[in-house]
């Protein structure tokens, strides 16, 4: 489990809002998933990224992997099935919300906490195409 990325700014004019006023504007969660060719070993990235309107008091793009393999000889779950279930987002997830926690709280509005989600709907659905590659609340 690594941080890939964390982008981090205030918004333009950030110092004409008073310091108590957290954030609180609307942020997007992705998660897509990468299996590698022999099926053993895959990664589950997830990215929270704040929207880009003007009201923004942070702006902020933090992207989380998790490298996961088959141990030889266990009765696994495939890595291709469990990268496609609520337990591999359910893994990921709190380290996403603790990086941006951990990035923001030098901010001047204190730490962005995302909230709990529901890991179902992260799970890609696999269909003629292969994986979704990206999916979260809308």
């Amino acid at each position: 489990m690594y941080v890939q990325s964390a982008q981090f700014a205030h918004h333009e004019g950030f110092m004409d809002v008073p310091a108590d006023q957290k954030f609180n504007s609307a942020v997007t969660i992705e998660s897509k998933t990468a299996t590698r060719n022999d099926g053993k070993a895959a990664r589950i990235t997830m990215r929270v990224l704040s929207e880009t309107d003007g009201g923004n008091k942070y702006t902020f793009d933090v992207v989380v992997v998790a490298q996961v393999s088959e141990v030889e000889g266990d009765g696994n779950l495939p890595i291709v099935e469990f990268v496609n279930t609520p337990a591999a987002i359910s893994l990921v997830y709190p380290f996403l919300r603790q990086s941006l926690a951990d990035l923001t709280v030098r901010g001047r509005f204190g730490s962005v906490w995302l909230n709990l989600i529901n890991p179902q709907m992260f799970v890609h659905i696999e269909s003629a195409g292969g994986p979704s590659g990206s999916s979260g609340p809308e």
